[in-house]
């Protein structure tokens, strides 16, 4: 179901200009998933303006929004993280390889927010999230927010070990008075209104 919400906001943006984005793309299979549903729509689409922005080396440290209450051994509730950090078996190279059909994918490592300076400055038109840290995800919505065409969207997955995703996420957008949609599976939706 999160997938097929996913394209559906993804499909509504294809007539948009600006590009697309998936932070937090691991190996690359929701990216991949979205560059095959805009083939889909465009024939010739071989990536261009389609980037997968990740730090390749799995996740930063987590912070104290981050952190989920577990209960120890002898029943103890106590808060830590549910991420470890930096523990990925993968590669810019290894998810490069998986989207041999679309040459013109943008691969950007680093870490958020470090990795934008990386990217042309540009505007956008669909933005996924998945980056799970609450740093990260106000990073990212701090960047890609004001770059966005009107009618754009930025998908926030969700779940109860992403606490900080979601403080930041509802953070970021009572600061600014923005309203948005959660859907069924925990997924938040923001779509660009006119200024």
């Amino acid at each position: 179901q999160t997938r097929r919400d996913l394209l559906q906001y993804f499909f509504a943006t294809l007539d948009l200009p600006g590009a697309r984005a998936e932070c937090g793309a691991y190996r690359g299979a929701t990216a991949l998933l979205l560059a095959h549903a805009w083939r889909s729509r465009k024939p010739d689409f071989k990536g261009e303006d389609l980037y997968l922005i990740d730090s390749f080396v799995g996740t930063s440290a987590s912070g104290e929004h981050d952190l989920i209450a577990v209960r120890g051994t002898g029943g103890d509730p106590r808060r830590e993280a549910f991420f470890p950090v930096a523990k990925a078996d993968i590669s810019p190279e290894l998810v490069r390889g998986f989207f041999g059909e679309f040459p013109a994918v943008g691969i950007c490592a680093g870490w958020i927010p470090q990795v934008f300076a990386t990217l042309t400055d540009r505007d956008w038109a669909f933005v996924h999230l998945d980056v799970t840290l609450y740093e990260p995800t106000l990073a990212a919505l701090e960047y890609f927010y004001p770059r966005l065409n009107t009618g754009g969207v930025i998908v926030c997955d969700g779940s109860i070990f992403c606490p900080g995703a979601k403080k930041a996420w509802d953070g970021f957008c009572a600061k600014r008075g923005l309203p948005f949609i959660v859907l069924g599976n925990r997924e938040s939706i923001l779509i660009k209104q006119a200024a």
